[in-house]
């Protein structure tokens, strides 16, 4: 009996240093700094316009993929999102989801859930990429499809008028097989 209650106390006393690891690797997360890195892959109707300068690059079959996205029901944008996370701690901090929502211009385009699990190093970066998809259709329905195209040349780097990307991010961490959200967002933002 004395040989079981050590165990159960052994137990309970690792399970409570596991879950004070966890609540301080979520407490650092605050004192993290979040940039947004990078915009990659972006892609419009499945074409990967991140290399072009502009939409007289395209070739024939392109340009033909996107008048016909235009005209139709469907005008899918995919891009990645690196958001940087600098970790200023002398200990490692962690998450293991980001809920998100995105932003184009101050216009909600998209939200999600990231479970990509992230560990940040002290006095170290790490990057957590956020895939962000939508129907422009859907996001800027109303419009015409000239504007659409317009929006999603603009959206995509390849028109002239910058365009602000803003994520806004929650970062949750597992403690004891629960999920626990930070209390706010934190908003990351740059110009493309």
């Amino acid at each position: 009996m004395r040989i079981i209650l050590t165990k159960l106390t052994f137990i309970i006393a690792l399970l409570s240093l596991v879950s004070c690891a966890q609540l301080l690797q979520t407490s650092r997360l605050s004192d993290c700094e979040y940039t947004l890195h990078s915009i990659k892959n972006i892609k419009l109707a499945g074409i990967d316009v991140s290399s072009i300068g502009s939409l007289t690059d395209l070739g024939f079959a392109d340009a033909g993929r996107l008048a016909a996205a235009v005209a139709g029901d469907e005008f899918p944008m995919r891009f990645t999102a690196n958001i940087e996370i600098d970790n200023p701690n002398k200990r490692k901090a962690s998450l293991n989801q980001v809920l998100w929502i995105a932003y184009i211009d101050n216009k909600q385009i998209a939200e999600g859930v990231s479970s990509k699990r992230v560990e940040i190093e002290s006095l170290n970066k790490a990057i957590l990429p956020i895939r962000v998809e939508l129907n422009l259709k859907d996001v800027f329905s109303g419009e015409t499809g000239k504007s659409i195209m317009k929006i999603a040349s603009s959206y995509a780097g390849i028109a002239s008028a910058p365009t602000r990307i803003t994520l806004k991010v929650k970062p949750t961490l597992n403690i004891g097989g629960k999920n626990v959200k930070s209390p706010g967002y934190i908003t990351v933002k740059t110009d493309i």
